[in-house]
């Protein structure tokens, strides 16, 4: 699901029709039902593209729309449904979805005509020629992929351009014993990205890399600062992904998907990236937005509030924080000496001992 929050016009129901693979992003494939959600002004709030392969839980879809559309502040939801399969299942979603919602319109798009369905059944009663989107609404989203896969070949790694191991090592090598403030290494991290780009030497790639994965909180500061930066910096972002040394890839797939989760716009690419990232937990809160229609908006100016809170927060050698739970378990030993290992095996079990064991 997607979120958009600028205004534009749109002067008929079939130019609404149109636009919507715009939206979402792609043009939907022939069985697919799309929604729009539209606000008490009549501004799009979050859009979506359900695919014919998961549209058979309409029960489950219906309640996900619903909670899309409460989520975002949404009134009104379009439904749109694809070829003559589509327009039978959107007629099956509107059914459901209008036991939750007052405010429903459904459309179907088959052969290059459009209409909207009657109230009751999935007839059209009046097909026109679909149009064009409006140039300025192109102007503002930029032009729909032709499917959904066409967005998801953007995350694909491209290993003739991938970052070598050993110079991501040294990379990695280099920043084990750096302290310093969090925003020190925020800075010089979006610095490096300014210079990420394609054709970008795979050193400048590396350390880029390095710098996101020394302290959690340094990847959270530049999650912060590129979610609202300029379109070339997120670009950049997903290409450092794409070419990202395999100890890398994880998590600057997880980065590069968060971002564009937060943008609203491209939840394809987002999910794609995501897949790439390996579950980690960061991907969490991208799955969790783009599953319950929370506003990008909103989302990110909480992490900004949060985020602002650690910038200040001083980074501590590696070699001093791997010694941590030794010095700490040492200092134990000599004030009680013949304390048992909590991680050493007892009689009858093995492993760490659990509450209650």
């Amino acid at each position: 699901m997607t979120e958009r929050t600028r205004a534009v016009r749109v002067k008929t129901a079939a130019e609404l029709v149109a636009s919507l693979p715009l939206f979402v992003k792609y043009q939907p494939s022939p069985g697919d039902v799309a929604f729009l959600v539209l606000n008490d002004a009549g501004r799009n709030t979050v859009s979506g593209n359900i695919p014919r392969a998961t549209i058979d839980d309409v029960a489950g879809v219906a309640d996900q729309v619903a909670s899309a559309m409460h989520n975002s502040g949404g009134e009104q939801v379009v439904i749109v449904g694809y070829g003559t399969e589509g327009q039978a299942r959107a007629a099956v979603l509107r059914d459901a979805v209008s036991e939750l919602i007052e405010h429903t319109n459904t459309y179907a798009v088959v052969d290059g005509m459009c209409g909207e369905l009657e109230p009751i059944g999935s007839d059209v009663g009046t097909w026109v020629e679909l149009p064009d989107p409006p140039v300025t609404l192109m102007a503002h989203l930029g032009s729909a992929a032709p499917s959904r896969a066409a967005v998801a070949d953007g995350a694909l790694p491209l290993p003739d351009e991938q970052v070598p191991e050993d110079a991501s090592a040294q990379a990695h090598a280099a920043l084990r014993e750096a302290t310093g403030p969090v925003s020190m290494y925020a800075d010089e991290a979006m610095s490096l990205l300014a210079r990420c780009g394609p054709g970008s030497p795979a050193s400048t790639r590396a350390a880029f890399a390095a710098l996101i994965a020394r302290d959690v909180r340094v990847r959270d500061a530049v999650l912060v600062d590129v979610m609202d930066s300029e379109p070339e910096l997120r670009s950049n972002l997903v290409y450092a992904a794409r070419t990202a040394a395999t100890a890398d890839a994880h998590n600057l797939n997880t980065l590069a998907g968060t971002v564009i989760a937060l943008q609203g716009d491209q939840a394809p690419l987002a999910e794609a990236l995501l897949e790439h990232g390996g579950g980690l937990p960061l991907a969490r809160l991208a799955e969790v937005m783009m599953g319950t229609g929370l506003n990008p908006a909103m989302l990110r100016a909480e992490l900004a509030t949060i985020e602002a809170e650690t910038r200040n927060a001083q980074i501590r050698p590696v070699s001093e924080v791997e010694a941590g739970p030794a010095a700490a378990r040492a200092l134990a030993d000599s004030l009680t000496p013949g304390l048992p290992d909590p991680a050493a095996p007892t009689p009858g079990r093995v492993g760490p001992a659990g509450p209650g064991l």
